[in-house]
C-alpha cells in the first residue's frame, strides 16, 4: 500500500517539470526536492531523519506556493477560481483525513494518496498563473 504514496510522490515532478520548462527555476527546484525527499521517505517511513526533512520541505513548498498563488493568481477567472477553491478544500480534507485515520487501518493511505494528487493539481494551477503573470 505504501507504494501508492511512493508513486504519488513522483507525480509531484509533473508540475516541477512544467515550472522548469517555463523558466520558473525556484518553484521547479523546490517541488523537485520535495518530490525526491517524499519518495525517499515513503520508501522507508521508519527513518525519522528523512521524515523531518519531508515535513520541512513540504512546509517550504506549501508556503512558497501559497505566497505565489496569492501574488500571481488571476482572480477574474471565475471557473479557475472555483476549481482552485474546490481543490484547496480537497487538499485540506484529504490531509486532515489521513492524519485522523493514521494507524487505524489502511484507509489513511488512500487519503494521503489523494492529498498528493490534489497538491499536484493545485501546484500546476499556481505555476500556470505564475507563468502567465510573470515579467520575464
Amino acid at each position: 500500500m505504501i507504494q501508492l504514496l511512493m508513486a504519488s510522490s513522483i507525480l509531484f515532478l509533473i508540475p516541477a517539470i512544467y515550472a522548469l520548462t517555463n523558466r520558473q527555476c525556484i518553484i521547479g527546484a523546490i517541488i523537485t526536492t520535495c518530490s525526491i525527499i517524499s519518495f525517499i521517505f515513503w520508501s522507508n517511513p521508519e527513518d525519522e531523519t528523512v521524515r523531518e526533512w519531508d515535513i520541512m520541505f513540504a512546509r517550504i513548498n506549501f508556503t512558497y506556493m501559497v505566497i505565489h498563488g496569492l501574488i500571481y493568481y488571476d482572480f477574474s477567472n471565475t471557473v479557475e477560481l472555483l476549481m482552485t477553491l474546490i481543490l484547496l478544500g480537497l487538499v485540506i480534507h484529504t490531509f486532515m483525513g489521513s492524519n485522523y485515520l493514521y494507524g487505524d487501518n489502511n484507509l489513511w493511505i488512500f487519503y494521503h494518496f489523494f492529498f498528493h494528487i490534489n497538491c499536484t493539481l493545485l501546484n500546476s494551477i499556481v505555476i500556470k498563473n505564475v507563468i502567465e503573470r510573470s515579467i520575464l
